[in-house]
């Protein structure tokens, strides 16, 4: 695992004069292994791509359903909560996260 990635987060921050929560953008860098698993093309008026990745973080890594991640200039969101296999005689293995990608 050697490619740096940034996990970018909205962390709520204030309340407007209307009661809504605004965020704030954070970020986390780390490093991990990207790669493809599936890529589609859907035609709808325009062309667009949706490719989806599985991203291997290390144990600890704090990442979660509504964060983004950043790889080379890229965008992907993650998709589902991140997976954390256990191990019973070292505990948290690593970070597997489920990522799409849409351009178009």
């Amino acid at each position: 695992m050697t490619r740096p990635v940034t996990i970018v987060s909205q962390v709520p921050s204030t309340v407007n004069a209307y009661g809504d929560a605004k965020s704030t953008s954070t970020s986390a860098t780390a490093v991990g292994y990207l790669e493809q698993t599936a890529a589609v093309e859907v035609l709808v008026n325009q062309e667009t791509y949706t490719s989806d990745w599985l991203l291997i973080l290390p144990a600890g890594t704090v990442i979660d359903a509504s964060d983004q991640v950043l790889v080379d200039g890229a965008t992907f969101e993650v998709v589902g909560p991140p997976a954390r296999p256990w191990r019973p005689s070292t505990g948290e293995h690593h970070v597997e996260c489920r990522l799409r990608q849409t351009t178009g």
